[in-house]
Formats: structure tokens, C-alpha cells, sequence
């Protein structure tokens, strides 16, 4: 597998839902099936954090990569539900698509590397793997497309994410996301707010690039934040403005490692996501170096919160979090209350500035 420079973990959340498998149409808004890895409950700031181990063993049910299927991406179309990866670089971008719900293993985080990975509208649960060049998970609608998506549950633990030029396809708002150089993209493109999305990182290891990308790489978006997250929705007719309720968004990254990037988190929740959450519990965050390529305000900053007027419906948190050796600590953005969001027992200590904006010591 060539050598691939590590970039930025991003998350961003557009909205979007998967067609069934059997071409049938589905209810509009799917009940959520999402279901949280345990965190861990302790109200102290995050010590121990990351992929846990060691991988647990294929069960009877799962075929194998290689043996059953040569290629992981083969094993994924066949439409199996379980794929169990064996030890060893795999350099294949693999596409998770609308109709497809799948459990990959691997043997463990330094055992088995994907090359990149893109999920759009499917359902994944991902672990024990080492991806080497990015992974998407994207909600992305064509303007005019009418498909009737559910939302499929997206699970990410015990995992390693480094960044690099993703391979993928995805398209953001007309762009492409495949050069954005980030580890871990969530991406929600669905501007009507029609469909959910829940999404769960838990016991990761996450890193973007500490060092500007040069130009061969041909980075777009933003290269270097460890993870982007981003909720919105106008959740309104476009012919005459009558509004409806959003989908719910439900993202959680909990007792995480994210290290040694030009930035941390990056999140923006904006507009009518009401019924949703997003929250940040016991990760360590730390060592965010801010280099000059990392555009706009964030550059440097551990944990960067961007909050609009209209997200006090949902709940957004950060709670017992280590945020230490950063440029900036903990930067809350927000054009509404700061009191939209909610935050305790957090370690922001050893930063050069460990607060900004309307950020406050909990």
C-alpha cells in the first residue's frame, strides 16, 4: 500500500436516509434502531481512552476476507451481513451503499488496514481496523431526488482513523468531500432535514495531519481538524417557507483519543434540529498545533463549537473531557444562548489559551 500522508478527521452531518433492499418504498423517517455503546460512566476527565482489545473472534455466521471473498469491497456487494477481515493491508476504497447494512471485524487496529472507506445511506458497524486514508459517512441527496431514504444506524468503535486523500466520490452542497484530507467525515447533505442520522465513535484512536498538505495532494475543505461535525437543516418548504420538523440527528463521540492534528473537533449545529443531541463525553483531546494551511477561526483548537440561534431545541454537551496541550482549549462560536449546550467535569488545563469566545470553565 503506498504511503499516504495523515489528515484531518471530519465529521460532518448532512442529512440523507438509505432506500431497502428490496426497492419497496419505506416510511419517510425511520424509527432509530441506534443503539450506544456503553461509555464509560465515570464523571472523572477521560484517562484511558481508545480502541480497546484484544479483536474478538469471527462468528459462525461471518465470511471471510480473504478465503470466502477476496476483497473486502466483493464481500460488502455480496450482501452478507458480517465480514471479518484477516490481518494484513487491504488498499481498496470500500463503498457501504444505500441498500447495504453490514458489520466489518477486523483482527485488530494494528493488525488490519483498509485502504479509505465511504458509507453513504448505508448501515455499518465498524471495528478493530486501522483506516488509512479516510472514511465518509454521508447523507447525500441529489437536488430533486425524492427518494424515499431510511436512515440506517453508523456504529464506529474500537478503530484507528488516519487521514489522507480519500479516493471516494462523495459530494457535499456540489462538492467534492473526496479531497477534503479528513480521518473521519459525517457528512449530512439533506438541506430539507428529512431524514435522521445517528451516528456513535466510540474507543477510537483519531488523528489528522499536524502538517499543511502540499498543493500535489490537492486538499479541499479543511485539512487538518481531527473531527468536523456538522448539523443543519432548514427544515422548510422551499416554495413558500412552511416549516415541518427535522429528522433527528443523534451523534455521540465518547472515550476517544484525538491527538496530534492541526485541529481537534470542529462541530456546527445550526437550524431546527430539534429532538436531537450531539455530545462529546470522556475523550482526551490534545496536542492540536494549528498550522497555517487550517483555515478560519479554529486553527489550533481542541474542542471548537459553532452554535446557532435556533439549536436550543436540541441538546449538545461536553462532559468529562481531558483537553490539554492544545493552541486553544475549548472555543464556543455561537450566535444564539450559550446556554444551548450544557458541560461538566471537564480538564482544560496546559493549553496556550484554554478558553475562547463564549466559552466558560464548567
Amino acid at each position: 500500500m503506498s504511503s499516504k500522508i495523515i489528515v484531518p478527521i471530519m465529521v460532518v452531518i448532512l442529512g440523507g436516509c438509505a432506500a431497502s433492499q428490496d426497492g419497496g418504498e419505506e416510511p419517510t423517517v425511520a424509527e432509530s434502531s441506534w443503539t450506544e455503546t456503553p461509555p464509560n460512566t465515570s464523571s472523572s476527565p477521560a484517562g484511558a481512552v481508545g480502541p480497546r482489545g484484544p479483536a474478538p473472534s469471527c462468528p459462525p455466521a461471518g465470511v471471510k476476507v480473504p478465503g470466502d471473498y477476496s476483497t473486502i469491497q466483493s464481500a460488502v456487494d455480496s450482501g452478507v451481513a458480517t465480514i471479518c477481515v484477516a490481518a494484513g493491508t487491504f488498499d481498496e476504497d470500500v463503498h457501504v451503499d444505500p441498500q447495504r447494512s453490514v458489520a466489518i471485524i477486523g483482527a485488530g487496529v494494528d493488525a488490519t488496514t483498509i485502504g479509505s472507506m465511504w458509507v453513504n445511506f448505508g448501515g455499518l458497524d465498524l471495528s478493530y481496523v486501522k483506516v488509512a486514508s479516510g472514511l465518509i459517512v454521508e447523507h447525500s441527496v441529489a437536488p430533486g431526488d425524492n427518494t424515499p431514504y431510511v436512515a440506517k444506524p453508523v456504529r464506529i468503535h474500537d478503530v484507528r482513523l488516519r487521514g489522507g486523500k480519500h479516493r471516494s466520490t462523495g459530494v457535499s452542497w456540489g462538492n467534492e468531500v473526496s479531497s477534503s484530507g479528513a480521518a473521519l467525515s459525517i457528512v449530512r447533505t439533506d438541506a430539507l432535514g428529512r431524514f435522521g442520522l445517528d451516528v456513535e465513535v466510540a474507543y477510537a484512536d483519531l488523528q489528522a495531519s499536524p502538517t499543511p498538505p502540499n498543493a500535489a495532494q490537492n486538499y479541499t475543505g479543511t485539512p487538518g481538524i481531527a473531527a468536523f461535525v456538522v448539523l443543519g437543516a432548514r427544515c422548510a418548504n422551499l416554495r413558500d417557507g412552511t416549516r415541518f420538523p427535522c429528522a433527528p440527528v443523534n451523534v455521540s463521540i465518547h472515550d476517544s483519543l484525538v491527538h496530534d492534528s492541526a485541529t481537534g473537533i470542529v462541530a456546527s449545529h445550526s437550524d431546527d434540529l430539534a429532538s436531537s443531541s450531539l455530545r462529546f463525553t470522556h475523550n482526551r483531546i490534545e496536542n492540536m498545533n494549528g498550522h497555517a494551511y487550517s483555515p478560519w477561526g479554529y486553527a489550533g483548537a481542541g474542542l471548537h463549537l459553532m452554535l446557532s440561534a435556533n439549536s436550543a431545541a436540541s441538546h449538545v454537551s461536553y462532559d468529562a473531557n481531558t483537553v490539554s496541550g492544545n493552541v486553544v482549549g475549548v472555543t464556543v462560536a455561537s450566535s444564539g444562548d450559550a446556554s444551548t449546550f450544557t458541560h461538566a467535569g471537564n480538564l482544560v488545563t496546559g493549553n496556550t489559551t484554554n478558553y475562547r469566545g463564549s466559552a466558560r470553565p464548567d
